[in-house]
């Protein structure tokens, strides 16, 4: 019951101040990890959104280069395919498909611009800082896709494959072929296997920014909890878990780390 004070108003006793604190706290407890739910699907969809961005600039890429796909890394420098996409290429100076890749910055803690993910929080700047930090996007592109050309103009070798360009019409199905995804890997703008992918969405990637791994990592697929954002050379985007990517047979039929960046070509 309210009492009342020496100049006649009522006020609210200790005991109702603390039942409508805890009836807040409640209130609060309840609500907080649906608005935290609601904003990281926010992010989700945000991030699908600037891939099929990345979809369109690279057709419309293809549509003046006469057929071919961008490639991952043309030489070295800036000739990488966000910069060549965003129009940032400037020898000979590209044009901009649409996409907006503002540069890196070592203060930027939430960048902006279509190459970067608003789930991702860790920085732009050195690989080499502790933890490191993004030097390219935080989106990588399929190298087995686009093709990625060394410093003299030859095709890269890895391993038993030569990462040669390629044309839209080397490519036998869209739907299922990878052109860009989620990236975790800080040293390089490509992705190459199950694990170069940053599984940030609908849970944190399990992977500390201090000890990531490119393309080698010990940790089983149950502890991936999150979903990766992956854009198909159809333009449609998609969110997929580890495992899921793992099971994506390539054009032989196996599965393995690399066989969803295989798979369509």
């Amino acid at each position: 019951m309210n009492a009342k004070t020496g100049s006649g108003k009522w006020s609210f006793t200790l005991i109702e101040l603390l039942v409508v604190i805890a009836i807040i706290s409640i209130l609060a407890s309840i609500l907080m990890p649906a608005l935290k739910k609601a904003r990281e699907a926010g992010y989700g969809i945000s991030c699908l959104n600037n891939l099929k961005q990345i979809g369109i600039a690279q057709t419309n890429y293809s549509s003046d280069h006469d057929g071919w796909i961008v490639p991952v890394r043309f030489s070295e420098g800036t000739h990488t395919w966000y910069n060549i996409l965003s129009g940032r290429y400037t020898n000979p100076t590209s044009h901009n498909y649409g996409v907006i890749f503002p540069g890196k910055s070592s203060n930027t803690s939430t960048p902006e611009g279509t190459f970067a993910c608003p789930a991702e929080q860790v920085k732009w700047g050195s690989y080499n800082h502790t933890p490191p930090e993004f030097y390219h996007t935080h989106y990588g592109a399929n190298t087995r896709l686009s093709g990625y050309l060394t410093s003299d103009g030859t095709p890269l070798v890895s391993g038993s494959e030569t990462l040669s360009l390629r044309k839209t019409n080397n490519v036998r199905k869209a739907s299922i072929a990878v052109f860009a995804a989620d990236t975790n890997a800080r040293t390089t703008p490509a992705v190459s296997t199950i694990y170069t992918l940053s599984y940030r969405h609908g849970a944190s990637d399990p992977r500390a920014v201090d000890t990531y791994k490119n393309a080698v990592d010990s940790l089983p697929h149950s502890a991936f909890k999150g979903r990766a954002n992956v854009l198909y050379f159809d333009g449609h985007a998609a969110a997929h878990g580890i495992s899921d990517l793992y099971n994506q047979p390539d054009e032989t039929g196996t599965t393995s780390n690399t066989s969803f960046l295989k798979a369509g070509i």
